[in-house]
């Protein structure tokens, strides 16, 4: 089994593709029921365990095979999306700001948001407003 790299889906699930030393011109197809990495973390050189390998084709009763392999493959980090959404404030002659911080993160993942700073680009009263974020953070 060769394992195939995926971008992190806070899933185990893997891929892989099935090699064999079966003779050449022989009618086999190789398939397998799972494949799963040791877990769902990112990581470079992860074990990936293959299970339920089965053979089919014409020539398929002429070999014995092993129905288990390992491999391992790549998790990299997925690419996170953090949005921010100001909220309105009544004048009190600052220009500093509050927002909402949300993102793509995938369904199920424990993650929290912070910033340490929010401001609008003066303290002067007006409809929408310009508001920059900084110092965003995650953790979870």
């Amino acid at each position: 089994a060769t394992g195939s790299n995926k971008v992190y889906d806070a899933t185990s699930n893997a891929t892989v593709t099935l090699s064999s030393n079966a003779l050449s011109g022989d009618n086999i197809t190789l398939a397998y029921t799972s494949a799963t990495f040791n877990s769902k973390t990112v990581a470079n050189g992860k074990p990936v365990s293959v299970s339920g390998i089965s053979l089919s084709g014409t020539d398929a009763t002429n070999y014995t095979f092993n129905t288990t392999a390992s491999t391992t493959a790549d998790i990299t980090p997925f690419a996170l999306m953090v949005s921010a959404t100001g909220s309105n404030k009544v004048y009190d002659a600052t220009s500093n700001a509050t927002v909402n911080l949300s993102s793509n993160a995938l369904s199920g993942d424990n993650i929290t948001l912070a910033y340490t700073s929010a401001t609008f680009n003066s303290k002067t009263v007006a409809n929408g407003k310009p508001v920059s974020v900084s110092g965003i953070s995650l953790s979870g």
